[in-house]
């Protein structure tokens, strides 16, 4: 994911509250297997990876109440928004 968000820094507040909410929970999900997040320090951008042990349980997250209230509740600071999802078959 890549997101850029405005200026309005109480919606930015709130945005990075429900962001770091998620991030904490993504541990109590079934098939996920790690993330990353990267921003900008001073900036309006950012970047998130996650990595899942199958297409179900991404999915499951990604409907599930924690990742559905963060989109509905702090989707307002967004300006500018990209999904990307991509599978690598393991190596055995």
């Amino acid at each position: 994911t890549h997101v850029s968000i405005g200026k309005d820094e109480q919606k930015n507040d709130n945005f990075w509250s429900y962001t770091y909410a998620v991030i904490d929970a993504l541990p109590n999900h079934n098939g996920y297997l790690g993330h990353k997040l990267r921003k900008e320090i001073f900036g309006k951008e950012a970047w998130t990876m996650t990595v899942w042990k199958n297409e179900e349980s991404l999915n499951n997250f990604v409907r599930g109440d924690k990742h559905s209230g963060a989109m509905q509740n702090g989707l307002d600071a967004v300006v500018n928004g990209r999904f990307v999802r991509f599978s690598i078959e393991r190596s055995k």
